[in-house]
């Protein structure tokens, strides 16, 4: 069961720690990582928002953009191309949406 906290694991270790509390977001879905590994992206299926976390410092992500699809999006599941530059979220109705942009310089607020 997820517990609204997303963590930070140490594969070498066997350890890990909270980094980040989803309890400020609502209904955090499926999460997809860029290849580069310095960004996190997800839906949220209550609020049609899909939410990009800067994680290029793993022990303290931050929201770097949020996009509105509007509430009855539903979004629940995110796929990215293989070159990271488009995000294709699957919303209500599995009807799937996409748009191109850089994980890099994304800042869609």
């Amino acid at each position: 069961m997820f517990d609204g906290l997303i963590y930070l694991v140490n594969t070498q270790t066997g350890t890990y720690k909270p980094v980040f509390d989803t309890a400020v977001l609502t209904k955090p879905q499926i999460l997809a990582m860029t290849q580069d590994g310095t960004r996190l992206i997800f839906p949220l299926l209550g609020t049609g928002q899909i939410i990009m976390l800067d994680i290029s410092d793993p022990e303290k992500p931050s929201i770097l953009s949020t996009v509105d699809l509007g509430t009855a999006a539903q979004p629940h599941d995110i796929d990215l191309t293989d070159d990271d530059n488009t995000e294709c979220p699957n919303t209500s109705g599995d009807t799937l949406g996409c748009w191109s942009h850089s994980c890099a310089t994304s800042r869609r607020d």
